[in-house]
């Protein structure tokens, strides 16, 4: 499949407007060729943005096993670190650790995070975070970043109930090995052989892909056959090894680098996150920079200020003057950027003119959004839309708008 060779800027016309910029290592579908520039549609990202890149920057070879350009690969990671509110830093060292980041296979287990089928089926859909992988994508190694990052959040967030802190990357890798009950037993009885902690465990909690206790100690064996402690021990230093191999490639950028498997695993700080408004021409531009200036005053962080405008395209398409119903009912009158209800919503009490006012409708949505303090603190940019959405926009069918909305804020990250 023809692939991204290096980041380019995704353009309406062979030479024209930028679009957006489309990252290297992206698997794109060629549409038409033209004075030395090709039209692709990349089919791995929201909305699948179709536009024209020069024709170099393309690879139309067949895809190859072998080594992955690394620096887009952490890209990669970074992005959907992001999303997931994961670590940028362990997703990346974890590919180094299984693969030396790479696309081949090996006992079964295939691309950059050997993962097994079995377990690419099990994850490669998901509806909250709209992801929807077929089974021969398990060789794409873009898509196994999301799919890997998706592993992670789950992982996490099942392991962190149970050790009621923020476990480390030792803790969160042993999770991810033997599943998060199996990992929390062990911890609690380090002494314990891991064959003893996994044949204690229901089949039910044991990792998706169907393996046995005795399966999972022995594709891992060199790390997991022995007790809790010395398993601890040997994740330490293979975790330690491959996140000091990949450092390099975070060290120019704003990315959280752990400072090592045995200190807790935080979410990719938001400080990475760069918002690509190359997509939006005035008027729609200035609109989006009126609401991003309003979200920074207010210190809300790079993830909230996406998540507040792709609601704001959502709702109005950035247009100030936006009113629906045409005409108005007794139920709805909304108006403006943000769509205020005028019958008995956020726009009560005010009146057309004032509603259409741009700064006036981001100030009023703005004065909304701060009654959510976990809007703030969100780590991910699907926590921060899923809170924008269900509790400050409000819109009818929000499980269904949670998803449409959250690509458009995944577009909007460089």
């Amino acid at each position: 499949m023809p692939t991204m060779k290096v980041d380019r800027t995704l353009r309406s016309t062979p030479g024209g407007d930028a679009i957006m910029v489309a990252p290297a290592g992206q698997p794109v579908e060629i549409l038409n060729t033209q004075d030395g520039f090709t039209e692709v549609r990349l089919i791995r990202l929201p909305l699948r943005p179709v536009g024209w890149v020069s024709s170099d920057a393309v690879d139309t070879s067949p895809s190859a096993t072998g080594p992955i350009d690394k620096t887009a690969f952490v890209r990669a990671c970074a992005r959907q670190a992001l999303l997931f509110g994961v670590n940028a830093h362990y997703l990346a060292g974890v590919a180094e650790l299984r693969s030396r980041v790479t696309a081949d296979q090996q006992n079964g287990r295939i691309g950059p995070f050997r993962i097994s089928q079995a377990e690419w089926d099990a994850f490669r859909t998901d509806a909250e975070f709209d992801v929807a992988f077929e089974p021969s994508d398990i060789t794409d190694w873009t898509a196994q970043c999301v799919v890997f990052a998706l592993m992670t959040y789950r992982v996490e967030d099942k392991l962190t109930k149970q050790l009621e802190h923020r476990e480390t990357a030792t803790e969160l890798y042993l999770a991810q090995m033997i599943g998060p009950t199996a990992a929390f037993a062990s911890l609690k009885k380090p002494g314990m052989s891991l064959n003893d902690v996994l044949r204690g465990i229901p089949v039910s909690d044991l990792p998706a892909g169907g393996l046995t206790p005795d399966q999972l100690i022995e594709r891992d064996k060199d790390l997991l056959a022995t007790t809790g402690t010395e398993a601890a021990q040997r994740i330490t230093a293979a975790l330690k090894q491959a996140l000091d191999a990949i450092a390099p490639l975070f060290a120019q950028s704003t990315i959280d680098i752990l400072g090592g498997p045995d200190t807790a695993v935080t979410p990719t700080s938001s400080k990475s996150a760069q918002l690509n408004l190359r997509g939006l021409k005035p008027p729609r531009l200035d609109m989006a920079q009126l609401i991003l200036s309003a979200f920074t005053a207010a210190g809300f962080g790079t993830l909230q200020q996406a998540a507040a405008l792709a609601n704001a395209i959502a709702e109005s398409d950035l247009d100030p003057n936006a009113r629906a119903p045409k005409p108005p009912t007794e139920q709805e009158d909304s108006v403006g950027l943000f769509q205020l209800n005028r019958q008995g919503g956020e726009g009560a009490g005010f009146s057309v003119e004032q509603l259409q006012d741009p700064d006036f409708n981001i100030a009023r949505i703005v004065k909304k959004v701060q009654k959510f303090p976990e809007f703030a603190a969100a780590s991910s940019l699907q926590h921060a839309v899923s809170i924008f959405v269900g509790k400050v926009e409000q819109p009818k069918n929000a499980d269904l708008e949670i998803p449409k909305r959250l690509k458009i804020a995944q577009s909007l990250l460089a």
